[in-house]
């Protein structure tokens, strides 16, 4: 029988290597969370789900794919909302980032994602998208989910992109260090002229004392130290 001799294909000698890159590139070190401020409060937040009671509120932490998840739960009797522009986020390089204002209903809660997920859009140069919206299952467990998913004609939708934002710092990066978080509330739907917003006496017991200057009465202010941690 007369002898092949064997000659490796690209594919052959590529396919290791492909493997081994992707196997580098996979090993990043999972990121974690420490609440490091109030010291009372410290403690390691992962994967499942830890609890810091604040009142009025209620705080759930989740650390899920490289993003601290919190929801800040109401518990009072009635409303109270985040005034977005009195509270900030500041990051481990210094720089301040805005909040958007926000009213939770008794009993209901709001939810913060830091970093922020930058949102993604895909262009259309036809004016409409020849993809299609998936069925709408229930993931209640997954903090990002916001509705069903899309799914892109490869042939007619250009690739995704990422949606910057007009210089407002709202969406940052989040690779080391500390971020402070500094959140005002508002007893109250917030509404600059209101009788209930303009008297403590229409606020609950609950409210603290004090309040802090060039806000409005029946206002308070809770603040937060989250340290990244790589795992």
């Amino acid at each position: 029988m007369p002898f092949t001799s064997f000659q490796p294909s690209r594919s052959t000698l590529l396919g290791p290597l492909i493997v081994a890159i992707a196997a580098v590139s996979g090993g990043c070190a999972n990121v974690e969370y420490d609440l490091v401020q109030p010291p009372a409060l410290a403690q390691h937040i992962g994967s499942k789900t830890v609890t810091v009671r604040r009142e009025p509120l209620e705080y759930r932490l989740t650390s899920d794919e490289g993003h601290l998840v919190i929801q800040i739960y109401n518990r009072a009797a009635q409303p109270i909302t985040l005034l977005g522009g009195s509270s900030t986020i500041v990051d481990p390089d210094g720089q301040s980032h805005p909040l958007s204002s926000r009213v939770m209903a008794p009993q209901s809660f709001i939810k913060l994602i830091l970093p922020p997920v930058r949102p993604i859009r895909t262009a259309q140069p036809l004016g409409y998208s020849r993809g299609y919206f998936g069925p709408e299952y229930p993931y209640n467990d997954d903090p990002f989910w916001d509705g069903p998913p899309y799914y892109p004609d490869p042939f007619f939708d250009t690739p995704p992109a990422p949606e910057y934002d007009d210089q407002e710092g709202t969406y940052w990066r989040w690779e080391h260090g500390d971020v402070r978080l500094v959140l005002v509330y508002l007893y109250g739907n917030y509404m600059p002229f209101s009788p209930a917003a303009s008297n403590p006496a229409t606020s609950p017991s609950t409210m603290p004392a004090a309040v802090p200057a060039n806000l409005p009465p029946g206002s308070f202010t809770q603040e937060f130290v989250f340290r990244l941690q790589k795992m």
